[in-house]
């Protein structure tokens, strides 16, 4: 996590002020974790373990002042299920700005994998301008949507990007 905790800082310190919404296995348990409305912790999960990559994950958000998406998920549904147990270590974290164009979100349905679907469905998405991918730790990807990330989408379509 300190790694990618690193590597996602730097890729988003240029695009602060832009959208952004950062989405998938993080590895990282934040137990009931939420920026307190008025004091009161209002995101519950049925994952109450907290662990380090959880605490040096949640400081990123309260750093940046994002939040973790929790509307649509009231009963905070385990996003990993295996035969060692289950945990959530998925998570949709967002801006302001896009949490403005979140218009639904969601713990899918269990397909073939331990990894359960997070569901975000965008309004005005129409608006936003394309996709950049960057390369972040093993395998994973930071995909920012930006003019630049518009035209490397459009000359990345149909070849697997």
């Amino acid at each position: 996590m300190r790694n990618t905790k690193q590597e996602i800082q730097e890729k988003i310190e240029e695009s602060e002020e832009e959208f952004l919404l950062l989405g998938g296995d993080f590895n990282a348990r934040i137990g009931n974790k939420s920026r307190e409305e008025d004091g009161e912790n209002t995101r519950k999960s049925k994952d109450k373990v907290e662990n380090k990559d959880g605490k040096l994950l949640w400081e990123l958000i309260e750093e940046r002042g994002w939040e973790v998406l929790k509307e649509g998920d009231e009963e905070g549904e385990f996003t990993w299920i295996g035969k060692r147990g289950e945990s959530v270590i998925d998570y949709v974290i967002v801006n302001g700005l896009a949490e403005e164009d979140v218009e639904t979100f969601k713990i899918g349905e269990r397909v073939d994998s331990d990894h359960i679907p997070l569901e975000v469905k965008l309004r005005g998405i129409s608006r936003r301008s394309g996709c950049l991918s960057n390369e972040v730790g093993k395998g994973k990807k930071i995909w920012v949507w930006n003019e630049k990330g518009m035209e490397h989408y459009k000359k990345n379509v149909g070849s697997g990007i």
